[in-house]
C-alpha cells in the first residue's frame, strides 16, 4: 500500500473529477495473490535486518526522541511493529506440516491444526513440554465430549516424533519400530501398570550416570500386543482417528481415504466384519500401518 500510495502521488493524476484525482494514471488493478509459506519465511528472513526496531516506551506517553504515538521521530519506526515470537519454523519444517496435513499453500495459515502454534507458544525444547501440550489437546474438555471421547495415552515416544515432527519414522517400516511416528500402533491401549513400570524405567534411565549398551538396548519401546477381537479394533481405530486429527487435521490424505473409509465400511457392516479373527484384525492394521509410512515418509518434490 506505501508503494500504491507513492505511485498515485508521484505520476500524472488520471484526471479533475473528485475520485480521478486519488487516482493515477499509471493505475493497475492487482489480483490478490496469497504467497507460500516458503516464500513469506524467506522474505521474513530476508527484512528481518532492515526493520528498526520498536522503542521499549510504546506504553508511555511519549516515545523515542519525543514523538507521539502515530508520528514518526528520531529512532522510532513510521509504523510501531509487534513483537514477534522468535521461535518459528523453518523452511523444511513448513513444508513437512504441510505435505502431512495435506494442506495447499493458500490453505496453510487458516486450516493447519492448533497444536503448532501451541508448540511455538509453550516450547518444543524438551519432549516433557510437548508431552504436556498433546495430553492437554487429547483430553476431553467437557462432560460431553468425556463420554464419547476415546482416550489417547501419550507416551514419551510419541512426544518425541511429534517434536521432531518425524511422522512417517523415516519410512521405516519393521515391526519393532511400527509403533513409532504416526501409526495405529502408536495407541494401542495398555494397563496404567505397564505404563508406570514403563515411566519408572525411563526415569531410573535418565539418573544414571553410566550406561553399557546392554542398558540403552533394555530401554528401548517395543510394540505393544495389538488387539484380537472386532469391538477392540474399533477402539483402537477411534483412537487413532482422535490422534491424527490433533496432529495432521481433517484434510489428510491418509486420515481422509484411509482410515476414515476402513472405519466407516467396518462399522456399516458390523455383521461381517464381528467375526474377524486375530490374523484379519493384524493384517488390516498393518495395511494402514504401510500407508501411514508411504504417506507420511514422502519427500516434497521441487513444485512444494
Amino acid at each position: 500500500m506505501p508503494f500504491v500510495d507513492w505511485l498515485r502521488a508521484s505520476t500524472q493524476r488520471l484526471g479533475q473529477g473528485p475520485q480521478e484525482r486519488n487516482a493515477s494514471v499509471l493505475d493497475q488493478v492487482l489480483d490478490a495473490a496469497m504467497p507460500t509459506p516458503r516464500v513469506v519465511h524467506w522474505m521474513k528472513g530476508r527484512l528481518a535486518a532492515c526493520r528498526l526496531a520498536v522503542p521499549t516506551n510504546l506504553g508511555g506517553p511519549n516515545l523515542a526522541g519525543g514523538a507521539k504515538p502515530g508520528n514518526s521521530g528520531p529512532g522510532q519506526p513510521p509504523y510501531p511493529q509487534p513483537a514477534t515470537n522468535p521461535s518459528t519454523y523453518t523452511i523444511l519444517e513448513i513444508g513437512k506440516i504441510q505435505s502431512a496435513c495435506s494442506l495447499e499453500d493458500a490453505e496453510y495459515e487458516t486450516d493447519r491444526p492448533n497444536l503448532y502454534d501451541q508448540m511455538l507458544t509453550e516450547g518444543r525444547k524438551t519432549v516433557g513440554r510437548v508431552r504436556a501440550l498433546l495430553e492437554d489437546i487429547l483430553r476431553p474438555h467437557d462432560d460431553f465430549s468425556a463420554l464419547t471421547t476415546v482416550v489417547v495415552h501419550v507416551t514419551d515416544d510419541l512426544a518425541k516424533d511429534v517434536k521432531e515432527l518425524n511422522f512417517g519414522y523415516r519410512n521405516d517400516r519393521t515391526y519393532d519400530t511400527c509403533h513409532r511416528g504416526l501409526s495405529p500402533f502408536t495407541v494401542v491401549n495398555v494397563s496404567m501398570s505397564t505404563m508406570s513400570s514403563r515411566s519408572r524405567k525411563a526415569d531410573r534411565l535418565k539418573q544414571a550416570t553410566f550406561l553399557t549398551p546392554a542398558d540403552v538396548a533394555g530401554g528401548d519401546s517395543f510394540p505393544d500386543p495389538i488387539p484380537t477381537r472386532y469391538i477392540d479394533a474399533m477402539e483402537l481405530l477411534k483412537r487413532y482417528l482422535c490422534l491424527l486429527d490433533a496432529i495432521v487435521g481433517s484434510n489428510c490424505h491418509h486420515r481422509r481415504m484411509m482410515v476414515v473409509d476402513i472405519t466407516q465400511e467396518m462399522l456399516r457392516n458390523a455383521h461381517v466384519f464381528e467375526e474377524s479373527g486375530p490374523r484379519q484384525i493384524a493384517s488390516l492394521l498393518w495395511q494402514i500401518f504401510l500407508d501411514s509410512r508411504r504417506f507420511f515418509s514422502d519427500a516434497i518434490d521441487q513444485r512444494g
